[in-house]
């Protein structure tokens, strides 16, 4: 008796054994997707305007059209932050500064 009831005992620890090792191995974590962006910076001034690219190239904007948000929306851009400012550079002083950051992802 004693026998059989060691082996039932060893047999009922094995099972559990194998169920508990089952129910808390983790399953694996998804992986995410890591999203990148580009930055872009407009400035406009009284007496410059330019675009400044994420890697700190600047463009030079001539002739800035009315509809340059929609251009810049048309091309996947998204308007960030707008900040405004009174320069007071000695060259430029009351050159009024307007700000647009703007980010996209980046492909």
């Amino acid at each position: 008796m004693k026998l059989s009831h060691t082996l039932l005992i060893c047999a009922c620890l094995v099972f559990a054994g194998m169920n508990f090792s089952n129910a808390v191995t983790p399953a694996p974590a998804p992986q995410q997707q890591v999203q990148k962006w580009e930055y872009k910076t407009l400035e406009i001034g009284k007496y410059s305007s330019f675009f400044r690219e994420g890697d700190g190239t600047i463009q030079d904007i001539q002739n800035l059209r009315p509809d340059w948000m929609k251009a810049l929306g048309d091309q996947g851009w998204e308007l960030v932050t707008y900040t405004e400012y009174l320069t007071t550079n000695a060259a430029a002083v009351g050159d009024f500064k307007r700000i647009y950051n703007f980010k996209r992802p980046k492909n």
